[in-house]
């Protein structure tokens, strides 16, 4: 048997996906999500960069507050370019904020991963944070995406990590020969 609805209840339904489709169709809503599909506009890119510029202005007066209020602006209204990150974490480094600064770090990395610099600065976070390990495996894939005018910083990450992997032969070696001293030293004593 067929039976009708109650005029009740569809009455508060169909109000609510009204509303509903209200709010999808507001032109904030159409905004925000253009920006998440498409990224910002092109006002919102322009002053990103001058706000960029204003941060390198005052980091050259040694305002790193400033500075960092800058980018971060930079930063909310244009989220996607690498640099304005790399920025961030330059300052966050300076002033000894480590977590902060590897979160930057590392978005700036995953929001470009060609970005040669972002996986440069990615590096140096971790050399701060004494993880030598994670530091040499980034410069690894570094080599890959690092442009081939860049001899001497090439040379210079070829150098670090064959520096790491004799200090790591070193410490290998360094550690046989104690526990065949302790080995030796447990047959003496027996």
């Amino acid at each position: 048997m067929f039976r009708l609805a109650n005029p009740r209840t569809i009455a508060p339904a169909a109000l609510s996906i009204a509303v509903i489709l209200a709010a999808f169709a507001s032109p904030a809503f159409c905004e925000e999500e253009e920006e998440a599909v498409l990224g910002p506009n092109s006002k919102d890119i322009e002053k990103a960069e001058q706000l960029f510029q204003k941060g390198h202005r005052a980091l050259d007066k040694q305002d790193l507050r400033g500075a960092e209020a800058l980018y971060r602006k930079a930063i909310e209204l244009n989220p996607h370019d690498s640099r304005y990150h790399r920025q961030l974490v330059l300052i966050l480094l300076t002033e000894r904020r480590g977590h902060e600064a590897e979160r930057e770090a590392l978005y700036a990395h995953k929001s470009d991963p060609t970005d040669w610099k972002s996986t440069l600065v990615l590096g140096r976070v971790y050399h701060e944070e004494n993880r030598i390990d994670e530091e040499v495996t980034l410069y690894k894939k570094l080599l890959k995406t690092l442009p081939e005018e860049q001899t001497e910083l090439r040379a210079k990450v070829l150098a670090f990590i064959k520096k790491d992997e004799e200090s790591v032969k070193k410490e290998k070696e360094r550690l046989k020969k104690k526990k065949e001293w302790e080995e030796r030293e447990f047959k003496n004593a027996y």
